[in-house]
């Protein structure tokens, strides 16, 4: 899965997102809300959703533009 926005990131976590019970789940939906309402910035969605995949046993690449 890629993921470029912060609405594929929403996307992600709600529907293809393969364990939605973990505490880094929980965090990084919390961060991509807060990213949509203006209260934080992208760079934290990003770091939250590869904790999110290293709980959910999901290797995450990162690649940056």
């Amino acid at each position: 899965m890629i993921v470029r926005t912060v609405g594929e990131a929403a996307n992600a976590l709600m529907r293809d997102w393969p364990s939605d019970d973990g505490d880094e789940f929980l965090a990084a939906v919390k961060a991509c809300m807060d990213v949509m309402i203006g209260k934080d910035e992208p760079e934290h969605l990003r770091q939250a959703i590869i904790r999110a995949a290293d709980e959910a046993g999901v290797t995450a690449i990162a690649v940056l533009h």
